[in-house]
């Protein structure tokens, strides 16, 4: 039987084990069922260890530390992901899906037309972020960046990866034509909010460095474009590199 895996906080570390959340004791007991003498696989981000539950006490549960070892990072197409931010609901949307798709960083963004600036809600989107880890089979964590302005993060972005902008204008070119292209490595992918971006800061995007590209002729929502354009991004390099493990054979 494939053992349940869950992400846990430093603070959740004691010297004898790990005293699991309300949060987490909750989720352990109630959703996966579980109980003393069960073990389960954790991991914080750097390290995995197997746990053994032994004990609940004043609402929270119990493991001890049976081995540990450190996380190995598979090498990989890496995805960063900056999206205008929306309504909670949404941007939570994005950050799990996103993670269960193996996107190495996202990035929340305040634009122009951004309906909606969020308040520090940093720690609730981690949980998010940890949960869809745990669910996935991930082993590490995407680096959740602070929210930022758009003409910040295309300063930051310079240079850094192949640069690309969803748009509707009909000369975009279309996503997986782009990838097939430049056969990147490591991309970004910038997702405006509803309505998209003002043209001022597209014009701005592309100066510099952005290629705006297409999803296909349908207006989707921000967080339908932003798991659209990463699926798409994730399944092309699952292609590319079949081809090329294909092409190495008949050598």
């Amino acid at each position: 039987m494939k053992l349940r895996r869950i992400f846990v906080l430093p603070e959740e570390f004691t010297p004898g084990g790990i005293k699991f959340s309300k949060q987490a004791t909750k989720y352990l007991t109630q959703v996966l069922r579980l109980k003393a003498g069960d073990e389960i696989e954790v991991f914080d981000g750097h390290q995995k260890y197997l746990v053994r539950l032994v004990a609940a006490s004043g609402g929270h549960i119990h493991g001890s530390i049976i081995e540990s070892g450190l996380v190995e990072k598979p090498t990989r197409f890496e995805v960063e992901l900056a999206f205008s931010c929306v309504r909670p609901g949404p941007v939570e949307e994005i950050l799990r899906h996103a993670t269960e798709l193996g996107v190495c960083r996202l990035v929340p963004l305040i634009s122009q037309r951004t309906t909606r600036r969020p308040a520090e809600r940093k720690e609730r989107w981690v949980s998010v972020i940890s949960a869809a880890a745990g669910q996935s089979g991930r082993s590490d964590l995407p680096e959740l960046a602070d929210v930022t302005t758009l003409a910040a993060f295309i300063e930051e972005a310079r240079g850094a990866a192949a640069q690309l902008i969803l748009s509707m204008d009909p000369k975009a070119r279309p996503l997986l034509s782009l990838l097939e292209e430049l056969t990147p490595r490591k991309i970004i992918i910038l997702v405006g909010p509803e309505g998209g971006f003002d043209s001022s800061e597209q014009v701005e995007a592309v100066a510099g460095g952005f290629v705006p590209v297409s999803l296909g002729k349908s207006t989707l929502r921000t967080e339908t474009a932003a798991i659209s354009a990463v699926s798409m991004a994730m399944m092309w390099n699952e292609w590319f590199q079949h081809r090329e493990a294909m092409d190495a054979e008949k050598l």
